[in-house]
């Protein structure tokens, strides 16, 4: 049964009409689409019957599209892809309603999460996860986050807050910085050694100067420092070797059992934050199960890890 809106001809003469036109004969309008040239003469007739006009000119040995015929498949395929336009953006609107977007620094996601993502989705393959980061974990875009991660004293309004752990801070360096520096990995002094930081003043964040007056080994004015803006580069100018790097043991800790950092010797000190995990209080129904999913996983994987640091993490029936 043909199948119209109320005033317009069957829709299938008007895609049969759009790709004569625009592939130049029915021949090649039937091959695009898959039918036989007959049923495209037919609905092509059809559409001229509607129409009481002849919408093109059969008497040369190609067809030719009157004007009428060329205004009539220019508006077809127009409004096929207003159409399809609007029906993409129906998809992505309801994909988006179904994906869970998490927020973490770009340090936390390349050491912490990467490393165990393939067991989340292993164990939860119909979750759709949409990760956002940045070099400033203290910087989320809550708009776009049904989830972040931020380590320290922010608050993120709209959302409640999920300890995951706190860590130990300690130095670090490369097996090869290790070889080359003298005193390998005793720390009697730092006076020969390039000291890589973090570009930050906040008290948060332990530097090497409250660690060496931790460690009774004061800074020498003039020490040999690397500062960067990203923990991520820091880090990995420490694999590379390039210096010691003030290493949170928890946050890098699948770069250590892998042996491209060690921890040198010295003291650890306790970090004054914690990892948070902050999640949306009010999440739509189709992500709200998705979201429970993924702060039980983070909480699993925290519990999982190495004791290195207090954590004060609550469980599902607490929240």
């Amino acid at each position: 049964m043909p199948i119209r809106f109320h005033g317009l001809p069957d829709y299938k003469c008007l895609i049969a009409l759009e790709a004569v036109v625009r592939c130049g004969s029915f021949v090649a309008a039937a091959r695009e689409l898959g039918v036989s040239q007959v049923a495209i003469s037919k609905k092509v007739k059809e559409l001229e019957t509607v129409l009481g006009v002849s919408l093109f000119d059969r008497s040369r040995p190609t067809v030719v599209p009157s004007d009428d015929a060329r205004t009539l498949a220019e508006d077809v395929a127009t409004g096929a892809k207003r159409l399809q336009a609007t029906l993409d953006e129906i998809k992505a609107r309801t994909a988006r309603g179904r994906r869970v977007t998490l927020y973490a620094s770009t340090s936390f996601w390349l050491f912490w999460l990467s490393p165990r993502w393939s067991r989340f989705h292993a164990s939860h393959p119909g979750c759709e996860i949409s990760l956002l980061s940045s070099v400033r974990s203290d910087e989320p875009d809550v708009a776009e986050c049904d989830l972040a991660v931020i380590y320290g004293a922010r608050r993120l309004p709209g959302f409640r807050p999920v300890p995951l752990f706190r860590d130990r801070v300690g130095p670090v360096a490369s097996p090869d910085y290790v070889a080359r520096r003298k005193g390998g990995t005793a720390l009697t002094t730092l006076d020969e050694d390039v000291l890589l930081c973090v570009a930050s003043e906040d008290p948060m964040h332990p530097d090497w100067t409250i660690w060496a007056e931790t460690a009774g080994l004061p800074l020498r004015p003039g020490a040999r420092k690397e500062t960067f803006f990203d923990y991520g580069l820091l880090i990995d100018a420490a694999i590379e070797g390039r210096g010691l790097a003030m290493g949170w043991k928890r946050h890098i800790q699948h770069v250590l059992e892998r042996g491209r950092l060690v921890s040198l010797e010295g003291p650890e000190i306790m970090s004054p934050g914690d990892y948070i995990l902050w999640v949306r209080t009010h999440i739509p129904s189709p992500r709200a199960a998705m979201v429970r999913a993924l702060v039980d996983w983070m909480l699993a994987e925290c519990r999982a890890q190495d004791p290195l640091a207090d954590r004060s993490a609550p469980s599902t029936a607490q929240r």
